[in-house]
Parts: structure tokens; sequence; C-alpha cells
């Protein structure tokens, strides 16, 4: 009697953990970097560093059980040192198209590709940039989970490769 207990319990928490992810339910969340991330990049054309500080918009909509298409908006704030431009500070504002699959024990893997525009800078070409990114669904409840995660971030200015950093983030989402 009391493995059949513990069975049924292991297979109502399975099911309970994955019942936010099944096909036809919406994911609405925000992350943010965990402080400022950095970047140095050694290039013909700059030779310097660079600060930034991004929050993102972003949802989901699960075309299939564990799988959801994303969009997203995202705002940032970057500053660069650099002998060809010197002191540059400037705001990203763009969106982001992507998707993100959750695995057993709430592990998630994402990708996106966003574009955004510089508003404030000396440089007047649109970034774009390709994240991959590994996290964690912590459920707090039915509905909302705490998601840290790892997130490598390339970035490119015009169609060149313009350099790449390693985020840690901490995201929040609402399951629907």
């Amino acid at each position: 009697m009391k493995k059949k207990s513990v069975f049924l319990a292991l297979v109502l928490f399975a099911v309970g953990a994955f019942a936010q992810t099944e096909r036809g339910k919406i994911r609405i969340g925000g992350s943010s970097n965990l402080g400022y991330s950095s970047a140095s990049y050694n290039q013909t054309d700059f030779d310097g560093s660079s600060n930034s500080f991004f929050i993102n918009v972003h949802g989901g909509y699960f075309i299939v059980d564990n799988l959801s298409l994303e969009v997203g908006v995202l705002y940032g704030y970057s500053w660069l040192n650099s002998r060809e431009f010197g002191k540059s500070y400037f705001i990203q504002v763009g969106g982001e198209l992507g998707f993100r699959y959750y695995f057993p024990m709430k592990f998630f893997l994402g990708s996106n590709f966003d574009i955004s525009h510089i508003l404030i800078s000396s440089f007047y070409d649109p970034l774009s940039n390709f994240n991959v990114e590994a996290g964690y669904a912590w459920f707090l409840s039915e509905n909302v989970a705490l998601e840290p995660a790892i997130n490598y971030h390339l970035i490119m200015l015009g169609l060149r490769r313009y350099g790449s950093r390693l985020n840690v983030r901490m995201g929040i989402s609402v399951h629907f």
C-alpha cells in the first residue's frame, strides 16, 4: 500500500509540474540581467569595453506541449569606452522572436533573435542579437515561476560580428 501511495504522489506531482506548459497555454514574463554584464572587444576597428543593463518583457504561446513560440520587447542602457569612439552612452529599444522548450524537471532551453535600435549614440546601424539561454523554472505556485538562467548573447552591428557576452538573468513568468 505504501508503494502505491508514493507512486500516486509522484505521478500527481509530475502531471501538476507540466500542466503549465501544455499546448494552448500562454506564458507572460519578464527578465533582466542580474547586475551589469561586461564585455571586451579586441577587433581592428574597436578596442575597448562595454557595460549594459537590459530588461525584457516577453510572452509565449505553447504550440505543442513544452514548446512555446516567444515574442518580446527589450529596453537596454549601455555605455562604451573605446579608443575609436571615446565614451559613448546609449539606449536600445527593440523586439525579439524565438522559442523555449521545457524539459522534465522544469529545466528549459531557449533561443531568440532580436533587433534593436540605438536611440542615443555615435552609432547609426541597428544591432541584431542572437541569444541562447538555459534555465530552470521554479514554480512558486501553480501559475507563477521564478526563472534563473544563463544567457549567451552574440552581438551584430550591421552585418558584422561586434562581440558577445555571457549574462546571468533572473526572470518571472505567469502561466495561463
